[in-house]
């Protein structure tokens, strides 16, 4: 069978296991070679804001889905991802001290999170997290690879990719 896929939709059917071994390492290489050589932002993936409660998060839900029309993308305990078309808006609800709807930061959308990270941190940008992969507990669990750094404005920048 033949199927056109993204080189990230390429990498997902070799690490489900749904292409031979041997077959799959050999594109796993030419993969980093061909698609990692540069660091690429596809957009902005989503902006990230603290409710400082539980009912101030349930409050923003219903403001951003009730009132603007937004649908929830992804919703785990104490969080949620709102789709507001071109963007996510992602939501925490933290018990700190700051005011609410503080944008906590902004994550932009690569293929190449490693890269993103090398170059801003080579440019003079803080590392905050380094590269690595995690899993949002969703419902259907959500496998992510990200990393953040402070940005030449003192902006908590994320570089995100979902697996």
């Amino acid at each position: 069978d033949v199927k056109w896929v993204s080189p990230n939709e390429l990498i997902k059917i070799c690490d489900d296991g749904n292409f031979a071994g041997s077959t799959s390492s050999r594109l796993r290489r030419f993969y980093n070679c061909i698609f990692e050589s540069a660091a690429k932002i596809k957009g902005i993936h989503h902006v990230s804001l603290i409710a400082c409660s539980k009912s101030k998060l349930d409050e923003a839900i219903t403001f951003y889905c009730g009132v603007l029309g937004c649908e929830i993308e992804k919703q785990w305990q104490g969080g949620v991802m709102i789709n507001a078309n071109n963007c996510i808006i992602e939501i925490f609800a933290k018990e700190e001290i700051l005011p609410d709807g503080v944008i906590k930061h902004f994550a932009f959308e690569t293929d190449n999170v490693d890269k993103c990270f090398e170059e801003s941190v080579k440019a003079g940008c803080e590392p905050l997290v380094e590269p690595n992969d995690r899993e949002i507990p969703t419902v259907i669990p959500t496998k992510i690879r990200m990393a953040f750094v402070r940005g030449v404005l003192g902006e908590q920048i994320e570089f995100y990719t979902q697996r």
